[in-house]
């Protein structure tokens, strides 16, 4: 079955959602690509969270001429997935991605969880202090096994 409704448009909502913070459509859009757009034999066995992170990272590329975007760089006490850092004054959240695998899906939303709380817990918006513009985080945490996908989510003003 080919989806046809997998162009540019929804690829700009896509991003558009985590952009203005709607994470409930951001995670429904995420799960759309992984169940339409990918394979399992693209889901690596060895590199548990490798297949996850290329494939969000390069969904998120489009971003880099108003965003910073960084992966796998150290932070705080730990080294973070990725991390979205808006360029412009008029954009105010930052966004960091964490990323866990499972090989069944009943534990999902613990890792979700799990991953959030490593956000915080080794301090990966450390360094986002730095950008005076910045107003928010969002730290997002994101389980995966297979095609299936659960998020957990926080916001942290800053100022």
């Amino acid at each position: 079955m080919v989806n046809k409704e997998f162009g540019t448009k929804k690829y700009q909502t896509f991003i558009q959602s985590l952009l203005v913070e709607n994470i409930e459509d951001f995670t429904k859009k995420l799960s759309d690509y992984l169940i339409f757009t990918i394979s399992f034999h693209n889901l690596g066995e060895k590199d548990k969270e490798k297949s996850y992170h290329l494939f969000l990272l390069g969904l998120v590329a489009c971003l880099k001429d108003t965003h910073i975007i960084l992966s796998n760089r150290e932070s705080g006490h730990g080294r973070y997935d990725i991390k979205i850092i808006p360029k412009s004054k008029s954009k105010h959240a930052a966004f960091i991605l964490e990323f866990k695998r499972s090989e069944t899906s009943n534990n999902l939303e613990k890792l979700a969880n799990d991953a959030l709380n490593q956000i915080k817990q080794k301090l990966y918006s450390t360094e986002i202090n730095e950008f005076s513009h910045i107003e928010s985080v969002v730290k997002i945490g994101l389980a995966f096994c297979g095609k299936e996908v659960k998020l957990a989510y926080e916001k942290l003003k800053i100022k």
